[in-house]
């Protein structure tokens, strides 16, 4: 649990970092850019946007935009089951 606080840390950072360099490119208040990176955004992956991830990958496929039999897999499982890709 500790090593995932402190990669959770470590992601925060560079959203104020983000949130800094791009306010000043937009001309737009830090804390202003810093409130849409952190309340408008999530970085974790649930069933929901996996699914979502695995229909545009078929999506992407069916319209010749990217390679069939490549194995959609995250970080923290195993490639997403093949009956995913196939549903209409």
């Amino acid at each position: 649990a500790y090593i995932m606080y402190e990669e959770q840390l470590r992601w925060l950072e560079h959203l104020n970092q983000i949130a800094e360099r791009e306010s000043r490119e937009l001309g737009i208040p830090a804390d202003s850019a810093s409130a849409y990176l952190h309340d408008n955004l999530h970085f974790h992956l649930g069933p929901a946007e996996r699914h979502g991830m695995a229909l545009f990958q078929r999506l992407a496929i069916a319209q010749g935009l990217a390679p069939e039999n490549v194995d959609l897999v995250f970080r923290d499982s195993n490639p997403v089951e093949q009956s995913l890709l196939h549903r209409n």
